[in-house]
């Protein structure tokens, strides 16, 4: 498409290069953001952005957006295709400040990472996921986002923002998604504020979760492009040794595309080789009480009975008459369940499932 007007930044360094520009065709005008490494030409290693615009001067908002972004990440040159040479970036920065450092987990393994954001009322919440691979055209960084309703990490919205950036590129997405949250209010939770052990707990628990169900290639939401990712590489290193054997999974991400599904089975626990912890977190009051509060006497046993496909169905109900608030109760008692219904009729069942109930006591 025709450009209106565009500009070029590069960082002193050399390592980050972005290109912007207003296009227009017949009907509407653009504003186009792309980043790629500096001398990077392959494609699958660029990230594009546009948002649609309905005239020129409405481009100033998303470039002060980016520029600012940029000056907080370092020093930057720009290029003006309606003026000659290159000028030092000297945006008004209004007091914004950059924070990219991840959560400090003293057992996570060094390939993963997590940026855990929470509205003031506690109740919204957004989980970045980045994960470090290693590909043949070098180091990559898969970059995920999860937008949720604090814990019920399965009723969220899961979408790759993007499979495989480089470093530069990677630093500069995560601090776009770290200004825009700040800019909706969201609060970055570090290890300062991990005074409440059941809290850290329950945010624990809830990480796990997220990690596991992008390795079970949850869906994602609007377009989408295919990606594999190999399943030794994300899951050896990121989610230590929750997949053992080689297997490929496929997430989607925000691309192009139709959602994908995972490839190869499901991890599976053995019902015999049950960790101890599970069985004492079966005996919960607490859980336990789940069960009363929503299933008729009864109920509980004959759905153990049925198996899988009766209790999923079962809780499927109660979803959708229940509040947000009481979402993740519900998956609780949903593994509560399949975990008791698995120990009676002695099958396999997933890790997930098991995870939930060996952390109820901190969603409780």
């Amino acid at each position: 498409m025709p450009k209106v007007r565009a500009w070029r930044y590069v960082d002193e360094g050399r390592t980050h290069d972005v290109q912007a520009w207003i296009e227009t065709d017949e009907k509407r005008l653009r504003y186009v953001v792309h980043e790629q490494a500096f001398g990077d030409e392959d494609p699958l290693d660029a990230h594009e952005d546009k948002h649609p615009i309905a005239s020129p001067w409405e481009a100033t908002i998303h470039q002060a957006d980016l520029e600012a972004r940029l000056a907080l990440l370092g020093k930057y040159l720009v290029h003006d295709s309606a003026r000659p040479g290159w000028l030092p970036l000297r945006p008004a920065l209004q007091g914004k400040n950059l924070d990219l450092a991840p959560l400090r987990l003293p057992d996570k393994p060094p390939a993963i990472e997590f940026h855990h954001y929470q509205r003031l009322d506690g109740a919204r919440a957004v989980t970045l996921l980045g994960v470090a691979q290693e590909l043949p055209a070098g180091p990559r960084h898969l970059l995920a986002r999860l937008d949720y309703r604090y814990p019920d990490v399965d009723g969220g919205n899961l979408r790759v923002i993007h499979p495989r950036l480089p470093a530069p590129l990677y630093r500069s997405l995560l601090a776009h998604q770290h200004l825009e949250l700040h800019g909706l209010q969201f609060r970055k939770t570090g290890e300062g504020i991990r005074a409440d052990p059941q809290g850290w707990a329950a945010l624990r628990a809830t990480l796990d979760a997220i990690l596991e169900r992008l390795l079970q290639g949850a869906q994602g939401s609007g377009q989408a492009r295919r990606t594999e990712l190999d399943a030794t590489q994300l899951a050896l290193r990121a989610a230590a040794g929750a997949s053992k054997g080689p297997r490929r999974y496929e997430v989607e991400d925000e691309h192009a595309g139709p959602a994908t599904t995972v490839k190869g089975p499901k991890p599976k626990g053995m019902i015999d080789e049950m960790d101890p912890d599970i069985l004492t977190a079966l005996q919960n009051p607490k859980l336990v009480a789940l069960h009363a509060r929503w299933l008729k006497p009864g109920e509980s046993e004959a759905l153990q009975k049925e198996g899988e496909l009766a209790i999923r169905a079962a809780v499927n109900k109660l979803r959708a008459a229940a509040p947000p608030q009481d979402q993740h109760l519900l998956s609780l008692l949903e593994a509560s369940l399949l975990v008791r219904a698995a120990l009676t009729s002695r099958v396999r069942i997933d890790k997930e499932t098991l995870g939930r109930i060996k952390h109820a006591g901190a969603w409780l």
